[in-house]
């Protein structure tokens, strides 16, 4: 700590922990290589490192098995620039097989443009990708992936497909499977995209005025809180069957706060029935959505 002489550093793979300002006031400090992925790093470990303009690795999918315990742990939110075998990082491509992206993983990193997840995916934090301002593009494969629109909040350049008043995320085969965020200025109707798999995590929320939305076939999944707070909700129009409404897996609170609307269906109608949060869901949901700092 405080070292004015270090300039790089390589942390081997035995290494497990980096502690609280480890390299704190390493003025100097401009390289630093991790070469292993069982390691855990505490908060402000790179504290007033302002030279610091690299994090090297040589593998990605050990990148993502390491644990941060705040923004400030990650050496990249300083750095700003990954490189994978001396590459600059700028199209980030997901391992196939990752099914958990950690905690701020890439937060800082502003020399990622296109960021590309697999199918296998199924969990995302929510301080991924805090701060990386250089993200235009996200292709997403698969429909398990944990999406929903402040996640990518701070990717202030990110690019959405858009459809009838609404935001999207996909891949280049169905642009439209995730339903992220409606527009604000969405007025008393709403038409869903024909190939959306799933209307994500308060992607309606507060939307008063809405009246009617037409929801397709293809839709498998609607997220926590997903419509809550339409109050003026009066009317769903499921373009598939009745068995086909009842075996999308609903989140809970999707339709909390909601008017007491109708479901019509190709074969037969329903009357709404409230949904509710369970405890276990609220904490699976909210697990990681925070900050670990703390003041001392």
């Amino acid at each position: 700590c405080g070292c004015e002489n270090l300039t790089e550093i390589t942390v081997p793979e035995n290494v497990e922990f980096i502690g609280e300002k480890a390299f704190g006031s390493c003025v100097n400090l401009k390289k630093i290589s991790i070469t292993g992925g069982a390691l855990l790093i505490d908060q402000n470990a790179f504290e007033d490192c302002g030279s610091l303009a690299g994090v090297y690795i040589d593998d990605i999918e050990k990148w993502c098995c390491i644990e941060f315990s705040s923004v400030s742990a990650n050496p990249l939110t300083t750095a700003h620039n990954l490189y994978l075998h001396g590459e600059l990082v700028t199209d980030l491509v997901i391992p196939d097989g990752i099914s958990n992206l950690h905690n701020c993983s890439f937060a800082g990193c502003s020399s990622i443009k296109n960021v590309t997840i697999p199918e296998s995916v199924n969990r995302i934090n929510s301080l991924l990708f805090s701060d990386c301002t250089g993200i235009t593009s996200i292709q997403v494969y698969g429909d398990e992936a944990d999406i929903d629109y402040e996640k990518f909040s701070a990717c202030e350049n990110l690019k959405y497909n858009e459809y009838e008043n609404a935001f999207y995320l996909g891949n280049e085969s169905n642009p439209y499977l995730y339903l992220v965020k409606v527009n604000d200025n969405l007025e008393k109707t709403a038409v869903i995209n024909e190939n959306t798999a799933v209307i994500c995590r308060q992607a309606f929320s507060g939307c008063g005025d809405l009246k009617s939305v037409t929801i397709p076939e293809s839709v498998r999944s609607i997220k926590l809180n997903a419509f809550f707070g339409c109050a003026d909700l009066e009317e769903i129009t499921f373009t598939g069957t009745v068995k086909q409404w009842e075996n999308i897996v609903k989140g809970g609170g999707w339709n909390q706060a909601t008017g007491k609307y109708t479901v019509k269906c190709s074969d037969g109608e329903l009357e709404k029935v409230e949904s509710y949060i369970e405890s276990e869901e609220y904490e699976y949901e909210f697990e990681y959505d925070y900050e670990y700092e703390y003041d001392n």
